[in-house]
C-alpha cells in the first residue's frame, strides 16, 4: 500500500466514524434536543424557526434544559419598543386559552393588575410555546389595539431559576 492510498484509507475511516457517531446522536432524544437547540441559534431565520418548532414539538420535560434558552432567543428576536415582559397568571376560570379572556399581570412592584382582551399572536412558534405553558408564565406583551401575547414560557419549578437569571427585572422583591 502506498502512502497516498494509506492517507485516503485513513480519511475514509475517519469519515465513517464521524457519520456513525452523528447517526447515533441523531437517534437519541438528548442528542436530537442538543442538535435542535444548536440549530435554533443559526444565523438563518428560517433554520432558527424550523429548529424551534421541532424542538418545541418534542415537549416537556425532555426539553426543559434548553427551553428557557429558546425562549430568551425568541424574546430577543421579537422585542420592539413598547413591548413589555411580565409574569402572568391566567384566570382560573379560563379553560379555553387566551382569546378575549382576562389574565392577571404581576409587575415587579408586586402589584397585580387585571388585563382583559388579551390575544395570542397567531404565529406557529408562539403557538408551540403556548402549548407548553401552564397557568403561570412569563410573557412578552405587545400593545396594539389590545394586549397581544407575543410569546410565552411556563414559569414553574423547572424554569423559574433560569428565567429569573435571564430576566432579573422580573424577580419578585
Amino acid at each position: 500500500m502506498t502512502g497516498r492510498t494509506k492517507g485516503w484509507a485513513a480519511v475514509a475511516i475517519l469519515v465513517a466514524i464521524l457519520l456513525g457517531a452523528g447517526a447515533a446522536l441523531s437517534r437519541s432524544e438528548p442528542g436530537r434536543i442538543r442538535f435542535l437547540a444548536w440549530r435554533a441559534g443559526s444565523a438563518d431565520p428560517n433554520v432558527r424557526r424550523k429548529a424551534r418548532l421541532d424542538l418545541l414539538a418534542i415537549g416537556r420535560p425532555a426539553i426543559d434544559p434548553v427551553l428557557v434558552g429558546a425562549f430568551v432567543r425568541e424574546v430577543r428576536e421579537r422585542s420592539r419598543s413598547g413591548n413589555q415582559l411580565a409574569i402572568v397568571q391566567r384566570d382560573p376560570l379560563d379553560e379555553w386559552g387566551w382569546d378575549d379572556r382576562c389574565i392577571f399581570v404581576e409587575y415587579h412592584d408586586d402589584e397585580v393588575h387585571e388585563i382583559s382582551g388579551v390575544m395570542l399572536t397567531p404565529d406557529p412558534v408562539a403557538l408551540a410555546f403556548e402549548r407548553l405553558a401552564g397557568s403561570r408564565r412569563v410573557v412578552l406583551l405587545e400593545r396594539t389595539s389590545c394586549w397581544d401575547v407575543v410569546v410565552s414560557c411556563p414559569l414553574d419549578e423547572g424554569t423559574e431559576d433560569r428565567l429569573f437569571a435571564a430576566f432579573p427585572e422580573l424577580k419578585p422583591r
